[in-house]
C-alpha cells in the first residue's frame, strides 16, 4: 500500500482509471467527515480468507467496481472516484488486515466489553473510545485527507479471529453509502461467499446520479415546512440552545439492549393510550376507526425522547425539534434505475436518506400520555414522507448542494432542544449478513439457526469520540425482535431510563 503523502498532495492520476463524479447526496460535508465502521460479531470461528476473497470478488462484479475506486478532488474541489482498470496486489479492491488472537474473546480487554443479548432489557457502558483499535487496519485511513492524499481503496476490512468467535469490521467514509446501502452490501457479500453470484445484481446505481436527476425535476408540491428553513447543516446556525450547552458536559454514552418483550409493552401502552382518548383517521390501523396504529419506530422515538429530556424542568417550557432520518428508496422507487428481482425495492449503494423534522412543545414530550406524543410523531412524519413531499425536499437539497459546497438544508427550529435519531432497522442487517459459508466447523444439523449468523452488530463513527448529546443510533432489530440502540444522554436521563427498564422488566403486563 502506498505510504501517505506528508503534504496532503494527491497521488498522480493512473492511466486507465475510470473517473466518475461523486453523487450529489454523497459528497456532503457531513458524509465526508464521518467514517462508518460496522462490526459483525459471530460466535463461531470463520475462515478469514474466504470472507476477504468474497468481498474482493464482489467488487469485481459490474457496477460494484465503483466501491473499489479511489477518492480524488477535481479542479473545482469536488470529489471524484478513480476506478482502477483492474485490481492488483499494489492497488487492491479493499485494504485488508487479519489478526489471530490465541485466546477466547472473553479474555480480550476490549472485545470482551461488547454487549450481549440477555433475558431482560439493560444498558451497558459505551466502548466507542476503545473499540476503534479493533476495527481499523493498522495505518488504515480514518479521515477524508487520508483518502485523497493516498491511493486508498474506499473500503477497509479488518478481521479479528478468536478461539471461539470472529469479529468482521467493514469501514468506509459515509460518502460511500448509508445504512440501507450497508445492508445491500452485506447481502451481496454473503451471496458471493455462498457461491451464489448469480443472485448478485450487477447494477447498483453507481454511475447515474439518481437523486440529482430526481431533484432537478419540478416537484408537484411545495415543501410543507419550507418556512422553517434555518440555514445549512454544516453552519453554526443549527446549534442548540443554552440548555444543550449546559448539560452537554454531563453527558454519557451507553448501549441499550431493548428486549422484544419490553418494546412490545411500551407499544401496547402507547396504543392503549390512544384507544382510550381517541385518535384521528390518519393513525387508524388499515382504516379501522376503532384500532389505532403506531409503529415501533414511532414508539422508540417518543419513549427515548421523553427520557432524554428528563432533566428539563416542567416550569421552563421550550420548543423541541426531533430529527429522524429515513430512507427514501422504497418510498420513491421510481427515482432509482436499478430495482431488485421483484421490481419493487431499489438496489442503490449510495446515500438516499432525508431528515424528518418533528416540532413539538416540551410539555407534550414530558407530560402528555406516551400514545399522544407518539401520535404527534407519526402524523408529522407521515405528512413529510409522501412521494410528493420527498420530491420537494430533494429538490430543495439539490439546489442548496449545488451552491453551498456540500451543505444541506437545516429545518431545526431556532432555540429549540434537538434530539437526533438514525434508525437502520429497515436495512435488516441481522438478516442479510449470513456468513455460514465461512464457518470453519459447522454444527451438525440440529434444526437450530445457521451457524454463520451474527450475534451482535456494533456500529460507530470512528474518530468522533462519543456520540453528541441526545443522539441515538439504532442499528436495528436482531433476529429475535429485540432492539440494539446506541445513545448519549445526561446522567439524569440515563437514571430515568434505567428505572423505567427495571419496572418494565418486572411487569408481565401493562
Amino acid at each position: 500500500m502506498p505510504s501517505p503523502s506528508q503534504s496532503g498532495t494527491a497521488p498522480p492520476i493512473v492511466e486507465g482509471d475510470r473517473i466518475v463524479s461523486m453523487h450529489l447526496f454523497d459528497d456532503t460535508t457531513a458524509n465526508n467527515n464521518v467514517l462508518l465502521s460496522v462490526t459483525l460479531c459471530f460466535d463461531k470461528v470463520l475462515n478469514s480468507d474466504r470472507i476477504h476473497s468474497a468481498l474482493v470478488r464482489l467488487l469485481n462484479i459490474g457496477e460494484w467496481r465503483k466501491l473499489g475506486g479511489r477518492l480524488r478532488r477535481n479542479d473545482n474541489g469536488r470529489l471524484e472516484i478513480h476506478i482502477p482498470e483492474s485490481f492488483t496486489d499494489t492497488r487492491p479492491a479493499v485494504r485488508y488486515y487479519h489478526e489471530d488472537f490465541d485466546s477466547n474473546i472473553g479474555d480480550h480487554p476490549v472485545a470482551s466489553q461488547l454487549p450481549r443479548a440477555g433475558p431482560i432489557a439493560k444498558t451497558t457502558d459505551n466502548i466507542w473510545n476503545s473499540f476503534g483499535s479493533l476495527t481499523i487496519p493498522p495505518g488504515g485511513p480514518q479521515k477524508l485527507v487520508d483518502y485523497v492524499s493516498r491511493d486508498e481503496p474506499q473500503l477497509s476490512l479488518r478481521i479479528n479471529s478468536f478461539r471461539n468467535a470472529t469479529l468482521v469490521s467493514l469501514n468506509c467514509l459515509h460518502n460511500l453509502t448509508d445504512g440501507q446501502g450497508i445492508g445491500i452490501i452485506l447481502k451481496a457479500w454473503s451471496d458471493v461467499m455462498a457461491e451464489k453470484e448469480a443472485q448478485v445484481p450487477d447494477k447498483i446505481g453507481a454511475f447515474e446520479d439518481a437523486l440529482a436527476r430526481f431533484g432537478s425535476a419540478v416537484p408537484k408540491e411545495q415543501l410543507q415546512f419550507a418556512d422553517k428553513l434555518a440555514g445549512l447543516e454544516s453552519k453554526p446556525s443549527v446549534a442548540g440552545n443554552a440548555w444543550d450547552a449546559l448539560v452537554n458536559a454531563k453527558s454519557q454514552s451507553k448501549s441499550i439492549f431493548l428486549h422484544k418483550r419490553v418494546i412490545n409493552k411500551i407499544k401496547e401502552k402507547a396504543v392503549a393510550d390512544l384507544s382510550a382518548r381517541g385518535f384521528p383517521p390518519e393513525v387508524a390501523l388499515n382504516g379501522d376507526p376503532s384500532k389505532p396504529f403506531l409503529s415501533e419506530g414511532d414508539v422508540l422515538v417518543s419513549w427515548l425522547s421523553r427520557h432524554a429530556l428528563a432533566q428539563l424542568a416542567p416550569s421552563t417550557p421550550q420548543p423541541v425539534t426531533i430529527i429522524n432520518s429515513y430512507d427514501i428508496r422504497h418510498r420513491v422507487p421510481s427515482a432509482f434505475a436499478a430495482l431488485d428481482s421483484g421490481g419493487t425495492s431499489p438496489i442503490y449503494v449510495g446515500n438516499a436518506t432525508l431528515r424528518g423534522h418533528i416540532y413539538v412543545p416540551s410539555s407534550l414530550v414530558m407530560e402528555a400520555p406516551l400514545g399522544e406524543f407518539g401520535m404527534a410523531v407519526r402524523m408529522q412524519l407521515v405528512k413529510q414522507t409522501t412521494p410528493e413531499q420527498i420530491h420537494a425536499r430533494v429538490a430543495v437539497d439539490c439546489k442548496i448542494l449545488n451552491s453551498a459546497e456540500g451543505a444541506r438544508a437545516s429545518f431545526i427550529q431556532a432555540g429549540s432542544t434537538r434530539i437526533f435519531f438514525t434508525n437502520w432497522s429497515k436495512a435488516h442487517l441481522y438478516e442479510k449478513a449470513d456468513f455460514s459459508a465461512a464457518v470453519v466447523q459447522p454444527d451438525a444439523g440440529d434444526g437450530g439457526p445457521k451457524p454463520g449468523l451474527v450475534s451482535y452488530i456494533h456500529t460507530q463513527a470512528i474518530g468522533v469520540g462519543n456520540l453528541p448529546l441526545n443522539v441515538f443510533q439504532i442499528p436495528g432489530k436482531d433476529r429475535e425482535g429485540s432492539y440494539w440502540i446506541e445513545g448519549c444522554m445526561t446522567v439524569e436521563a440515563w437514571e430515568s431510563l434505567e428505572k423505567d427498564l427495571e419496572v418494565l422488566n418486572k411487569c408481565d403486563s401493562l
